[in-house]
Parts: C-alpha cells; sequence; structure tokens
C-alpha cells in the first residue's frame, strides 16, 4: 500500500471561492469528509475546519452585538457601586 502525501495548504491563504467549491463538491456528490479529502487532495482537518467556519456554534466576538457577562458586570459594578 502506497501513502501519497496530501497538498499542504495554507488555511488563511485559500480563497472563500474555493472554500465553497469544496463545500458544494462535498454536498452535490454525498461523499463523506474522507473521501472527498482523498478525492481532492487535502487533508481531513483542512476540510474540517472549513465545516467549523461556516456551520459551527460559534460565532465571532466583533459580529455579536451581545456584551459578555465579564463586561456587563464591570460596567454594573462602576454605574452602582463605585458612585
Amino acid at each position: 500500500m502506497t501513502i501519497s502525501k496530501k497538498r499542504l495548504l495554507n488555511y488563511s491563504d485559500i480563497s472563500e471561492y474555493k472554500k465553497d467549491t469544496i463545500l458544494s463538491y462535498i454536498i452535490s456528490q454525498e461523499v463523506s469528509i474522507k473521501k472527498a479529502s482523498e478525492d481532492l487532495n487535502i487533508s481531513v482537518t483542512f476540510i474540517d475546519r472549513i465545516f467549523a467556519e461556516r456551520f459551527g456554534k460559534r460565532t465571532r466576538k466583533d459580529t455579536s452585538n451581545l456584551i459578555s457577562r465579564k463586561d456587563y458586570h464591570k460596567e454594573y459594578w462602576i454605574k452602582n457601586k463605585l458612585k
């Protein structure tokens, strides 16, 4: 059994169009991530990062309009306790 090396792509260098192409390939062909990584010659962790970025539950802090709990209590303490 021969082991072929995967192309090492830098995640920050890849364009959004290329990420969309990878995701659309997986969705349209209905293949697993492992099979898609073999077909596209990229690593599984690279595809996992794309899925985590697009479909993950985490949101970036700069896009969220909610105040974190720490900041809320800090403002509350300044307003009410330090008068």
